[in-house]
């Protein structure tokens, strides 16, 4: 589907939720968006705004739409979603007004562009959390630009504890780091950065440069569940690396693609690699499977060999391989594309790695059309802006390859779903092949624009067990706290541990936790004929305590009670209903 808006704008960068529903990030150039009543910033603030829009899980209808932006340039990179379904925007802003939180880590731009990160609510009506992050030069902007849009590079990701995660780069020489930061100081003219942040963006956890004395770029990110955090990008000879790892030797040309494990805290690289050829090497994506391998999806215009038993075009620039977790040894790796020397074939925008080690990678053609590039016989498109391809676990031969319409990508990333569907943004231009193709049920079917942000999800139909869960509940997690559990996964049968020694095999269960405390739900999905067989989610679930308090009377011959700026009695005792910042009630009789 289009976006139904009649200003322009450009593609970004597109994610999901655990329900399907599809939310794209776009940069707007002026009023028109098709905000929604309600939505958090329903009118253009400035020269450029962010525009997002959430669309329901087919793509016919438009949940919320709003702007989020300040005065001047705002740019959507990445974004993600947590089980609640609420979304979490990282870009770049020049903007000195950009929306922040009261509680915000920094409510002030520091350079010329600034670092942003965003987290709204599901309904797109409120900010949770939103800050500015940079120092007093360029950040979030990339000046490693081999790509149309390279300069919005960099990803956003969230950890089991919904703690927030950046990839990134900066020119600056003092963005702020932490105490103990495996780097504290800028070593070269552009440095990767990457930090953590808590759930409301008011507290940087922990920050760190990653660079040489060359340009750096960070791209990829991902945290396992030991909340060790692997990142991957571009360097330049001299990269911090660990020296007992096997793989540190520079191969040549401008940039290695490389990647680099830290610990929790950032202060130490557990784990490190340069990966490449003698030409200039990027590395723009990264996945872990669930044995803790790693896998990458670049560019290069070096030669790389192709492993035995594994699908490849010789001489084509663009690469997939995969490591062992400790980044000692490449497993197999391989290029796909037209097999031309001469030049990049698309430009990686999305890449994963499935529950059964499938793998699924997409790509743009720039501003141009891609051509002679191999598709199956079931393939939706002959020719087009956008390739994706779904490769056999340890990329032994092609599952699925096809284009698809549209032009291109102006910056950012788009996602794969755990259950191996793609949600894909798409700037769709009267130029080079036209608008992009829509649904006959899509939210929008016509362009009024010369450009307009577009969105299309396929299904690629590979997928084995996927856990997923979520709950809400009747009274804000307060006990009693009866808890409705909601079921999202792809499995056949079910169980479900709540954590206080009761457990269900309903597909939706509902459970009463009487007293407060945390406890630990675990779901297991099982379907016996799937690749996977069984998957596990975990998460926790906290109950407060609601309480009544009373205390004695005491003997006078009369009495003012003050709630606020109001008398609330003239007796002896009187009774208020107190509200804690989590949303408990609790009843005070005095």
């Amino acid at each position: 589907t289009l976006s139904g808006s009649i200003g322009n704008n450009w593609g970004h960068t597109a994610t999901y939720d655990i329900q399907e529903n599809i939310f794209t990030g776009a940069r707007c150039f002026d009023f028109g968006y098709p905000t929604t009543f309600g939505a958090y910033q329903q009118n253009f603030s400035g020269v450029v705004d962010i525009a997002i829009s959430k669309l329901n899980p087919n793509g016919s209808n438009l949940i919320w739409a709003t702007y989020l932006g300040g005065n001047s340039n705002d740019l959507p990179h990445s974004m993600i979603t947590d089980n609640n379904g609420n979304l979490y925007v990282y870009g770049s802003s020049s903007s000195s007004n950009y929306p922040t939180t009261l509680s915000s880590f920094s409510s002030f731009n520091s350079g010329s562009y600034d670092i942003v990160i965003s987290h709204l609510n599901n309904n797109g009506n409120n900010l949770i959390g939103s800050t500015y992050i940079g120092g007093t030069l360029n950040d979030g902007q990339n000046v490693i630009n081999t790509n149309y849009g390279d300069i919005f590079r960099g990803e956003i990701f969230l950890d089991i504890n919904n703690d927030i995660y950046i990839s990134s780069f900066s020119s600056s020489n003092n963005f702020p780091t932490t105490l103990g930061s495996f780097q504290n100081n800028n070593a070269g003219s552009q440095d990767v950065v990457v930090f953590k942040f808590n759930n409301n963006l008011s507290q940087l956890l922990w920050s760190t440069y990653l660079g040489s004395s060359g340009n750096d770029a960070g791209y990829g990110i991902r945290v396992n569940n030991n909340l060790e955090t692997y990142i991957t990008g571009v360097a330049s000879n001299n990269f911090p690396m660990n020296q007992f790892s096997s793989l540190i030797n520079f191969n040549g040309g401008l940039y290695d693609g490389f990647i680099v494990k830290l610990n929790q805290n950032g202060s130490q690289i557990l784990e490190s690699c340069y990966y490449g050829s003698t030409g200039n090497d990027e590395s723009f994506f990264i996945d872990i499977d669930k044995e803790d391998n790693i896998y990458i999806y670049g560019q290069n215009t070096g030669y790389i060999q192709p492993s035995n038993n594994v699908y490849s075009v010789n001489n084509s620039r663009q690469f997939i391989a995969k490591l062992d977790e400790n980044l000692n040894q490449i497993l197999w790796q391989t290029t796909v594309g037209s097999g031309s020397i001469f030049s990049y074939d698309f430009v990686p925008i999305a890449f994963m790695v499935d529950l059964c080690k499938g793998i699924y990678i997409s790509g743009h053609g720039g501003l141009s059309n891609i051509s002679n590039l191999y598709t199956t016989n079931d393939a939706l498109y002959n020719s087009g802006g956008f390739y994706l391809m779904v490769l056999e676990p340890d990329a032994t031969q092609v599952k699925f390859a096809s284009y698809y319409t549209g032009n291109h990508v102006d910056g950012g990333t788009s996602r794969f779903d755990p259950q191996g569907k793609v949600y894909q943004a798409v700037c769709s231009c009267g130029f080079n092949g036209g608008q992009m193709a829509t649904t006959q049920n899509a939210h929008s079917t016509f362009q009024t624009t010369s450009c307009d942000i577009g969105v299309f999800k396929i299904d690629f139909d590979f997928e084995g067990v996927n856990a997923i869960a979520s709950f809400t509940s009747d009274n804000n997690i307060c006990s009693p706290a009866n808890i409705q559990f909601q079921n999202l996964s792809s499995g056949v049968s079910y169980i479900w541990d709540f954590g206080d020694n009761n457990s269900s095999t309903e597909v939706n269960p509902t459970h009463l936790y009487n007293y407060p405390g945390t406890y630990n739900v675990t779901l297991i999905a099982l379907d016996s004929l799937s690749c996977n067989i069984s998957d596990t989610t975990e998460f926790e679930i906290e109950v407060l305590e609601s309480s009544n308090f009373v205390d004695s009377q005491s003997h006078c011959d009369s009495y003012i009670w003050i709630d606020g700026n109001e008398y609330t009695s003239s007796n002896n005792t009187a009774t208020f209903t107190l509200t804690n910042e989590v949303g408990c009630d609790s009843v005070v009789t005095l």
